[in-house]
């Protein structure tokens, strides 16, 4: 499958810091877009990287008149304990094959630009639960269990128990976590 990178800036490998990685793709409700790119909008994160891949829906986004494929951006915000680079996209990759190509190279670039020094990777997505809940948490879900035990300590999270994360937000090739907010 086609993975073309567009950079916008060179960051010096050198100058990265602990980096992490936040993922937003479009999903029920737009709930892991709509997170991602309101923190991408509150800290001033910099367009990065526009990714092309033929596997996004064949569609044209038409703003004011003007036409365009789908794709992946990443944005990126110095810290001062981490980096943090933000994914987002206009939609998730149409097949499973494609979805687990586009993890598999999204791991690839990350580990090039960071110097195979990536911290973790965050998803992001919704839950739908089979009742209203009483106390509203972030269900928790990961590859690594020291992670996903650090995130707990956090207020207003839970271990998601059981079932199924569906497409790209819960296909975690790399060290990491999903958070899902609960929608009803």
């Amino acid at each position: 499958m086609i993975f073309n990178t567009e950079y916008e800036f060179e960051i010096p490998k050198s100058d990265i810091k602990n980096p992490i990685m936040l993922i937003g793709w479009p999903g029920i409700a737009l709930v892991g877009k709509v997170a991602i790119t309101t923190i991408i909008a509150s800290i001033n994160a910099k367009s990065y990287i526009k990714i092309e891949y033929n596997d996004f829906p064949p569609k044209s986004i038409v703003e004011k008149g003007n036409m365009k494929l789908p794709t992946a951006d990443i944005y990126y915000k110095s810290g001062e304990e981490h980096d943090f680079f933000f994914l987002t996209a206009d939609f998730q990759p149409q097949t499973a094959d494609g979805i687990y190509e586009f993890s598999k190279n999204l791991c690839e670039l990350m580990k090039s630009i960071t110097n195979d020094n990536i911290q973790m990777y965050i998803s992001t997505g919704a839950l739908i639960p089979e009742a209203i809940p009483e106390i509203v948490n972030v269900h928790i879900s990961g590859t690594d269990p020291n992670i996903v035990k650090d995130f707990l300590k956090l207020e207003n999270t839970k271990l998601m128990e059981g079932g199924i994360i569906a497409g790209a937000n819960g296909v975690e090739l790399g060290k990491g976590i999903c958070c899902c907010g609960v929608l009803w």
